[in-house]
């Protein structure tokens, strides 16, 4: 009798429901097509959404929609209206019924950036909940450090929230590369409209994102170089008549492997960090006769140039190895955390240098803490030319072809020009970030490099502990494109994001959710978008955000967007 009752009422509530799900038919769902498109629209060109499914549950009816629907920047209010939107269109008995809507596999509340998601009021029950079985809200990604890698201690301001002491990775999109198949250096993007995105997109980074990122207490680290300086003045521990010490209670001695310019030209393979030698030295207490280290250059010519530093990085390592620049300003101090980042360039800033011999450097092993090591290498001013040779393989060279026609050269541009995948070579990395194509594409490697410099980075950190790297902890990453396209007339083409999702589970080391990418790009692109609007031009298009497997997106261990700010082909966007 029970099991006759039983498959009575399942069937009674199965017919319920299919009489429901039919009664939302194909003229509802085209309605409600529409109505999410017109909705989209209002943010978010190239939007259209399809409802790909209903299903009806007991006071829940849940709606799949495509992807056009997860481009639209999702918050509190604006969730809770489309809700209600599709509730109108629904037949009356759906009136109190829960609406769900789902896009790319998550509830659009799901894909509220977490800044934007009022925090829930406590639940003493759920308090008890959470011990024993662990949080099940959404996981922030964190990768903490006890202190940044650079600080500014002589900044007008020293930010105290916000961005301050967080680790950014930022790059200007494409460079000048070789192109083995043609056996020449080229442009990776082509030039129209008398620009290049290879260049295009510098203007944009270098001048005005960097030193606003940085002011607002941002450590924020470039694959290629950022000064474009034409000069490039190096000395070194291991050069004579560069590099001099001084000695108080604690005496310098001999470190590891470090940066020496033996060469003029570096072709595949060579590493200048490999070609010499550091010093160090014990830290003292402040008030205790100190050690220096301080390195002597000649300016040719008075201007702006950015410094950088070597070192290296070893457990006994001081947190605040203090440089002292002395420039046309006065004198300014940075503080490095030595005990990650070593075996590169560290920038420490942009100065202004009086043209001459100067000994614009110096370094005290002084320290908050007695008895860490403060590590001693060389220093760099300026960006330079690229001095990184390249020809084309053996699979590339025609039969019969003279040897001089595979000359290895350099490029001859200013090394801020050049693609990633040079700089990283002189930067130190190994051939593993910088040509995972095994040198033979270095179109590839370039784009490739910078993803694997994000990683390389991060190595040993927090968020990637079982990784060999520089064990700075990068918070997020950013590549900043120009797009390439073109409309008919007047029509702007506008702001693009690109982020990934569904690699390794989807989830980053530490658990947090690889949509946390998503919401860094829904933030950039909503604030860009509105300023232009606000200042520019009112009918900037915003353009989707695409959940896509861009090399640049997917191989990060951190929150990547890849911007493509707009289209520099296109006469209206420019």
């Amino acid at each position: 009798m029970r099991n006759k009752l039983f498959y009575l009422f399942a069937t009674l509530f199965v017919a319920c429901s299919q009489a429901s799900a039919a009664e939302i038919g194909a003229r509802t769902r085209a309605e409600i097509a529409a109505t999410l498109s017109r909705i989209v629209a209002r943010e978010v060109s190239g939007g259209g959404v399809r409802v790909q499914a209903v299903k009806v549950g007991r006071g829940v009816v849940e709606i799949h929609a495509s992807i056009g629907l997860s481009y639209y920047p999702f918050r509190e209010e604006n969730v809770a209206a489309m809700r209600d939107s599709v509730r109108a269109l629904l037949p009356a008995e759906f009136a109190r019924s829960q609406i769900v809507l789902y896009t790319d596999r998550h509830e659009i509340a799901q894909l509220i950036p977490m800044a934007c998601r009022t925090p829930a009021a406590p639940d003493p029950k759920a308090k008890k909940k959470k011990r024993k079985q662990g949080s099940t809200g959404p996981v922030p990604f964190v990768n903490r450090a006890g202190r940044p890698l650079v600080t500014r201690l002589s900044a007008l301001s020293q930010p105290d929230r916000g961005l301050a002491g967080r680790h950014i990775a930022l790059w200007q999109s494409h460079g000048r590369y070789f192109d083995q198949k043609q056996n020449r250096w080229r442009w990776q993007r082509s030039r129209l409209w008398e620009t290049c995105e290879d260049l295009y997109t510098q203007s944009y980074v270098l001048p005005y994102l960097v030193p606003m990122l940085e002011r607002a207490g941002a450590v924020v680290l470039l694959p290629r170089e950022r000064d474009v300086q034409t000069v490039e003045l190096l000395a070194d521990n291991d050069a004579a008549g560069q590099y001099r010490e001084t000695q108080g209670v604690r005496a310098w001695l001999d470190g590891g492997a470090g940066f020496a310019h033996r060469k003029f030209v570096y072709v595949t393979g060579e590493n200048p960090f490999r070609d010499g030698t550091t010093r160090f030295v014990e830290s003292v207490a402040e008030g205790e006769p100190e050690s220096t280290a301080s390195w002597s250059v000649s300016v040719p010519e008075a201007g702006e140039y950015a410094v950088y530093v070597s070192y290296e990085s070893t457990p006994r390592s001081a947190d605040d190895a203090t440089y002292t620049v002395r420039h046309l300003g006065g004198e300014s101090k940075v503080a490095v955390n030595q005990t990650m980042g070593g075996g590169t360039w560290i920038c420490i800033g942009t100065f202004p240098f009086a043209a001459g011999e100067q000994e614009p450097v110096v370094l005290t092993n002084r320290s908050r803490t007695a008895g860490r090591t403060v590590s001693a290498d060389a220093v760099k001013i300026g960006g330079g030319y690229g001095n990184v040779a390249r020809t084309a393989g053996e699979a590339f060279r025609a039969d019969g072809a003279d040897d001089d026609d595979y000359a290895e050269r350099t490029s001859g541009y200013p090394r801020f020009c050049e693609g990633a995948r040079y700089w990283l070579q002189w930067a130190g990395f190994g051939e593993e970030v910088y040509a995972p194509k095994g040198h033979t594409d270095d179109y590839k490697e370039d784009y490739m490099s910078r993803a694997h410099w994000v990683n390389a980075l991060m190595g040993g950190s927090e968020r990637m502990p079982d990784s060999t790297g520089l064990r700075i902890p990068i918070d997020m990453a950013l590549a900043f494109h120009s797009d390439a396209g073109v409309r008919d007339g007047d029509e702007v083409i506008g702001t693009l994001g690109i982020y990934f999702t569904r690699d390794k589970g989807g989830r980053f080391e530490g658990g947090a959710d690889r949509y946390r990418s998503r919401d860094l790009t829904d933030l950039v692109m909503t604030q860009i978008v509105a300023d232009i609007r606000r200042t520019w031009e009112p009918e900037w298009m915003r353009r989707g955000m695409w959940n896509r497997s861009y090399y640049e997106a997917r191989v990060p261990g951190v929150p990547t967007m890849l911007l493509e700010l707009l289209s520099h082909q296109n006469f209206a966007d420019m």
